[in-house]
């Protein structure tokens, strides 16, 4: 007797449980192209909802970069820069935005990407204080890490939009 009752309270549970399922299949929020759909309004949020707050950021000088704006006054103004291209023949160094200002003080021999952290002595020149000389092979095997990420993510997508389109046929 027990045995027949395991057996078959078992049994509906699982026929119970397939049911409710496919009543949540039916119901799905994100079900078919609407799921796609939402996906990429995510990801053209994510790329341009930052570019609303630049001005704030750019207010509020995080990270220095609000001495983009070549009309502010930068002189005497503290900056650090992270891995800038430093070109050893024309003493300069080249801002995030293009721009390249020249710099003076304690300088590597060789050109490449440093780290410094000076003062504006006037608006187009750098006094450095400290300075630190990166190697480029960091820069090369982040291109490397970032272009395998890439491809994993197309690979993944890619099988998932072919499972997708070959269920539904």
């Amino acid at each position: 007797m027990r045995e027949f009752f395991r057996r078959h309270i078992v049994d509906i549970s699982r026929i119970k449980f397939s049911r409710a399922t496919k009543r949540l299949e039916k119901r799905a929020i994100f079900q078919g192209g609407l799921q796609w759909k939402v996906g990429y309004l995510s990801l053209v949020l994510y790329f341009l909802l930052p570019l609303f707050f630049m001005s704030h950021i750019k207010n509020a000088n995080s990270n220095y970069i609000g001495m983009i704006d070549k009309n502010a006054s930068r002189v005497d103004r503290i900056v650090e820069l992270d891995r800038s291209y430093y070109s050893a023949k024309e003493a300069t160094i080249t801002l995030f935005s293009g721009e390249k200002v020249s710099i003076i003080g304690q300088l590597p021999e060789k050109s490449g990407p440093i780290s410094i952290k000076g003062r504006f002595l006037d608006q187009k020149t750098i006094q450095t204080d400290a300075y630190h000389s990166h190697n480029s092979t960091r820069y090369y095997a982040s291109i490397i890490g970032v272009l395998f990420s890439s491809i994993i993510w197309i690979v993944l997508l890619a099988r998932n939009l072919g499972k997708n389109r070959g269920s539904s046929d």
